[in-house]
């Protein structure tokens, strides 16, 4: 499929359960640990290929409701049975996020799954699920934000437009894809109505939407999870997107990196595939901080059906206010790219 890394991340309530019985929770976590070995062995077996174990922690949010939460590469368990049904009434989540972030060893990543998908009205009523709030995202302890989740819909678009809004705020707030696939492959297969129906479809499949992270020298020496901490990363369903600051001394600033200089060139390269078809547009933004909305400084409406596309701005771009900048692409298939910001901090501004 063309992966390098992958991340595991089954329910909080179903890894503290017996292997042999869903119902019962296993007070010695014994599936929790023999998931951590295997992954441990597996990696170690097809190096430099990457399994990064974590769980879809239940946590409680601002509202005290249930949401939900990946943490990843820590060996620490977090419980977290609110939404489990394992127990009728019993919907109380066992741990904030908060006092999750709080308490994340050095080597953990934390994401908001899923962050702006509203939950079915049954699961708000009897489960006390919800989404995360505006407080939610403002630990500094969180890595980003989950906001495309297997389906290119509203609530992708609702959680680009709160990532911006936290940026804009001057939260650095990264961004990652995932598929919420828990065992759907080639096809999504779930239950509808208990015991009457079942729902099959296309969405939510294994690969389907990724996060690339943007390795500058040998692939095979990346430490994956910490250009995922830096952002040094872009999301995408197929096609790819960089952008780059070029200082006046010839240093190179991608996506991730603090751009400290107030003079640059801008650098873009973008590709896609027949299969993702032609490159439609490709947008960057700047976005200062304590204002909106969002500036376009370049906008590029392909007119020669590309597939590939290489840009070196070379007219000088100023930067004397703390932001940021990122892009966008489109295909006329309609697959995207997004990139994660480059930060704005001249070195005569002040620093947060």
């Amino acid at each position: 499929m063309g992966l390098n890394f992958f991340a595991a991340t089954d329910h909080s309530y179903d890894l503290d359960d017996f292997e042999n019985n869903y119902l019962k929770n296993d007070p010695e976590l014994k599936k929790w640990t023999k998931f951590q070995k295997e992954v441990r062995i597996l990696n170690k077996r097809n190096a430099p290929f990457l399994i990064i174990p974590g769980e879809e922690v239940s946590a409680g949010n601002t509202t005290k409701k249930n949401i939900h939460f990946l943490v990843l590469n820590s060996r620490q368990f977090y419980p977290g049975s609110g939404d489990g049904a394992e127990k009728w009434l019993h919907t109380k989540p066992e741990l904030t996020i908060d006092q999750i972030l709080d308490s994340l060893p050095a080597s953990g990543l934390a994401y908001a799954a899923h962050s702006e998908v509203k939950p079915p009205w049954l699961q708000r009523i009897l489960l006390r699920r919800d989404k995360w709030h505006w407080a939610d995202y403002l630990h500094p302890r969180l890595n980003g934000m989950q906001i495309w989740n297997g389906k290119d819909n509203i609530f992708f678009e609702q959680g680009r437009k709160k990532w911006i809004r936290l940026l804009l705020a001057g939260k650095k707030m990264h961004i990652v894809a995932g598929n919420d696939a828990h065992g759907n492959f080639n096809r999504f297969r779930q239950i509808g109505f208990p015991f009457l129906t079942m729902k099959e479809n296309h969405d939510e499949i294994f690969g389907k939407n990724r996060t690339g992270v943007i390795v500058k020298n040998n692939a095979n020496d990346a430490n994956i999870i910490e250009l995922l901490r830096k952002g040094h990363s872009i999301i995408s369903n197929g096609p790819f997107l960089n952008i780059e600051l070029l200082g006046d001394k010839g240093e190179e600033f991608g996506v991730g990196d603090v751009f400290t200089q107030m003079l640059a060139k801008l650098k873009i390269t973008a590709e896609s595939s027949h299969e993702f078809g032609n490159i439609k547009k490709v947008e960057i933004f700047y976005g200062k901080i304590g204002e909106k909305p969002e500036e376009v400084i370049l906008s590029l409406d392909d007119k020669e059906n590309l597939i590939r596309y290489h840009k070196q701005i070379t007219e000088k771009k100023y930067f004397v206010n703390r932001g940021y900048i990122r892009g966008e692409l489109l295909t006329e298939k309609k697959r995207r790219c997004f990139t994660n910001p480059i930060w704005i901090e001249p070195q005569n501004t002040s620093t947060v």
